[in-house]
């Protein structure tokens, strides 16, 4: 094939590719997965036009991309009433090792699987992780080993510095017993081998 049947056909297959996908950015996302997008110019040539298109994701995972959000656009079978994103880009923490994953939102909340191996979960300040229910008042706060040993150790020492007064024998004596000579110890929780909760 000649250099310039070669630089023809490239030329061909880039435009006809060029139909089949195209970046846009979200105008407005919908929680039946159905997005309008907003046509993003990379060339001048490009036409500013808003479509609908759908949001392809994989299994098990569902997230909705923010107003904005640049995203890959496919057009199945070439037909431009046929389109489907299949990435989104919209920014975020970047600063995760090699072999890391993160979930985040842009909102502030981060789930990272880290290098080591530990999970590290982090929300937006001031509000809560919530585990079993979307609801806060379904959910209580969770005690730290920290927390309930010092609640326990304050009970102990109050316990055994506990003292009796009683009068007895001769009327009007009074006897004082002292703190007990086996004072209560080895009060205490060992917490959970791998879960980790910030310290109040």
């Amino acid at each position: 094939m000649s250099a310039a049947l070669r630089q023809f056909v490239n030329g061909l297959i880039a435009t006809w590719c060029s139909r089949l996908s195209r970046l846009t950015r979200v105008g407005a996302s919908s929680a039946d997965t159905f997005d309008y997008a907003d046509g993003l110019q990379m060339r001048s040539t490009d036409p500013e036009v808003v479509h609908k298109t759908r949001r392809m994701q994989h299994y098990g995972f569902s997230s909705r991309p923010p107003r904005g959000a640049e995203v890959v656009e496919m057009l199945l079978g070439g037909a431009s009433n046929n389109r489907v994103t299949v990435a989104e880009y919209s920014g975020g923490p970047l600063d995760q090792e090699d072999g890391e994953v993160e979930f985040f939102a842009v909102h502030g909340q981060r789930i990272r699987l880290r290098t080591d191996g530990s999970v590290v979960i982090t929300p937006k300040a001031g509000q809560p992780i919530l585990l079993g229910s979307d609801t806060a008042g379904d959910c209580d706060k969770v005690v730290t080993k920290t927390d309930l040993n010092t609640a326990m150790d304050s009970i102990v020492s109050r316990i055994n510095s506990h003292v009796h007064t009683a009068v007895c024998g001769t009327v009007g004596t009074t006897i004082t017993t002292s703190p007990s000579t086996s004072p209560l110890t080895g009060v205490s929780v060992t917490g959970s081998p791998t879960t980790f909760a910030t310290k109040p």
